[in-house]
This record gives C-alpha cells, structure tokens and sequence, in this order.
C-alpha cells in the first residue's frame, strides 16, 4: 500500500538510555515535521529469542555495575580488527535471518539506526536479502567503535565535528557522514 511505502524502521538497543533517547527524538521530530510517514520503533532485542535477550541485557548491566573494567576489556577487543569482526558477523548474520520476516512484512523506505548493534543487523540482512533499502547510522557515542562500521550503511549522522573527524577517513567512497 501507499502508507507502507511512507514508513521509516527506526531501530535501537536498550542498553544506555542515549540510543533510546535518539531514536524517541528523532521519532519525535519525523511526526512533526512528516505527517504522511509512519515510524515503527524497534530494539535489536526484538531479533533475539525472548530469554536470551533478557539474559544478556542482565548480564551487560551487571558487568557495568560491578565489573566496569571487563566491559572496558571487551570493549577494547571488540574495537580492534580481529576475531571480534568475525564473531559480529557471525552474531549479525543468525541476527538478520531472524529479523528477515518482519524487516519484509514492514517494507520500509529507509532504516534509521541509533546503535551499532542493529546497523549490524540491517547490514548483513541488506546483504542477503535487500540491498536497494537505505541505511543510516546515528552514532550518539563520543568515539566510533570499529562495530559501526558496515560498507552497507550509507550515511552516517553524528553530534560533533570531533565524532565526524574519527568517522570520514575509515568510510568507503560511497558513504557519507553529516
């Protein structure tokens, strides 16, 4: 239908509320200022089984609250070009499979992301199964974690002048950052 055609995927994650608060915002803003488009808000989560997205949501805030420093460990892998690309890809994949159905049914004309998690998702779903959907990345962190960074994103939207420093020499010609 003509309203399916008119609809934006906007997707987060819950872990920190400044993901979460973007996406309010810019859903927020589309409503005002876009009558004729409808937003459908989504988390990464939503792609998990129920139980396993509970499970890691647990443990990511336990970890924060009382092991801050092995989320700074993990976080630190995970930045580096090593195995932790594998293990995103791997995790992005299962991920994309499961969202495929409903990423489908929703027909969006572009997909907003405001954490990398679902970027992730998005891009390899946008590998295997639709390439021509646009993809925007909305970075709300200070720096730019080598998990943001998919070939399929095409644009990429960040806060500061600083943020777009870090991002424009490790895009690929076709990307843009604003």
């Amino acid at each position: 239908s003509d309203k399916m055609n008119r609809q934006i995927i906007l997707l987060s994650a819950p872990v920190g509320s400044g993901h979460l608060l973007a996406a309010r915002a810019i859903r927020e803003n589309i409503a005002k200022n876009y009558k004729n488009i409808d937003v459908v808000e989504a988390t990464a989560f939503d792609f998990f089984f129920f139980f396993i997205g509970k499970l890691f949501l647990r443990v990511y805030l336990a970890v924060l609250r009382y092991c801050p420093w092995l989320y700074q460990l993990i976080y630190r892998w995970g930045n580096k070009q090593s195995g932790s690309l594998v293990v995103r890809d791997c995790l992005n994949g299962w991920l994309a499979a499961r969202a495929e159905k409903w990423l489908r049914r929703q027909q969006p004309f572009c997909i907003i992301c405001t954490h990398a998690t679902p970027a992730g998702i998005v891009s390899a779903w946008k590998r295997k199964y639709n390439k021509t959907v646009p993809l925007y990345g909305v970075v709300t962190d200070y720096v730019v974690h080598s998990w943001w960074l998919y070939p399929e994103v095409d644009a990429y939207f960040v806060a500061h002048e600083c943020v777009k420093a870090m991002l424009a020499p490790r895009l690929l010609p076709h990307q843009a950052v604003y």
